[in-house]
């Protein structure tokens, strides 16, 4: 599943960071070996981009925990950065799918999509015909 035994994981927090190295071995839970708290110095009511404070923290902390370019790192995002939409699309052919489930997003969520990072999941269909979609944007 994984291609070496160790995982990073990075937590982002709106003020503060969390790297933890886990090792991992089929059949057994993750052990935590180590974790590295960071804190940006923003403040989130007035900061609007963290993205160099982020930068910055996560190249000190992985150097601190000895980590090698290359290293995977899943990264989970806190609630204040991320949005999470759930529409009702109107039953439509597969090609046009696309096309209007980024007009949702766009009319959805509060920062332009051109500026976020975005992904969607159909999560079923109705009596009617219509999808239904999550759109999740960071």
């Amino acid at each position: 599943m994984f291609a070496s035994d160790k995982v990073h994981i990075l937590g982002v927090g709106a003020g503060k960071l969390v790297l933890a190295e886990f090792t991992v071995k089929p059949g057994q839970a993750p052990v935590l070996r180590h974790y590295v708290l960071g804190d940006l110095g923003v403040t989130p009511e007035t900061e609007t981009d963290a993205t160099a404070y982020v930068s910055a923290e996560f190249a000190r902390m992985s150097a601190q925990l000895g980590m090698r370019g290359g290293s995977t790192v899943w990264v989970a995002l806190s609630g204040q950065v991320v949005f999470p939409r759930f529409v009702k699309l109107p039953p439509v052919a597969k090609d046009k799918l696309q096309s209007m489930i980024q007009y949702e997003a766009e009319q959805n969520v509060p920062i332009p999509i051109s500026e976020l990072v975005w992904d969607y999941l159909l999560i079923g269909a109705g009596e009617t015909g219509e999808q239904y979609a999550m759109i999740v944007a960071a």
